[in-house]
């Protein structure tokens, strides 16, 4: 489910909330003398019916945030896909990715103002074909492959070599090459050569 982050920290409070009221509610009334009473089963339903209602909430608001990036054009053009990425504790703020013939844009969707599409920042295609070539037919990228989702690549020029990172926006998954600028000289992996960093 993209509109919900993992873990939903407002799903785990009310879960706490609905687990630890029967608990509260049972010692306040042994302190009293009243009758014990079990209570678990209503703050389960109950527990279930907020989740529900979260959820729900989340995923109108999820919609409403694809609308909005799917509704407007990007420099003159129109976007060919788009992401709605959630925020852990706010659920009308997005972080929108969109993505053209030319560039991929990272941009913040607040559904509670109006909405820049110029905002944000912009990632454009490397013109160093050979460095992405050899990136794609590496071993790590090709292991790492399958857990991106919108990658976006970056080539940063040196003396002896170039490093070329290919990143995913939306898990974290990265992977990195340095190219030799010596023509037919093996590429090298740094270390590590893929990692997951949490969004």
């Amino acid at each position: 489910m993209p509109f919900l982050p993992l873990p939903d920290p407002w799903l785990v409070i009310i879960a706490l909330i609905c687990a630890v009221a029967p608990l509260l509610s049972l010692l306040v009334g042994s302190e009293m003398g009243a009758p014990r009473r079990s209570t678990g089963r209503s703050a389960a339903i109950t527990a279930l019916l907020l989740m529900a209602l979260w959820t729900g909430g989340r995923y109108l608001a999820y919609t409403r945030a694809v609308a909005v990036l799917n509704s407007r054009l990007y420099d003159r053009q129109t976007p060919k896909r788009v992401e709605a990425v959630p925020n852990r504790w706010n659920p009308l703020a997005w972080r929108g990715l969109v993505e053209t013939e030319k560039f991929t844009r990272e941009v913040p969707v607040e559904l509670w103002r109006e909405f820049d599409p110029d905002a944000g920042r912009t990632h454009y295609p490397p013109d160093d074909i050979e460095a992405v070539q050899s990136l794609e037919a590496s071993e790590a990228y090709i292991r790492a492959r399958s857990r991106m989702r919108w990658p976006v690549t970056q080539v940063i020029p040196g003396e002896q070599m170039r490093e070329i990172t290919r990143y995913d926006l939306v898990t974290g998954v990265e992977v990195r090459l340095l190219v030799p600028n010596r023509p037919g000289a093996p590429a090298m992996i740094p270390a590590p050569d893929a990692t997951a960093v949490p969004k």
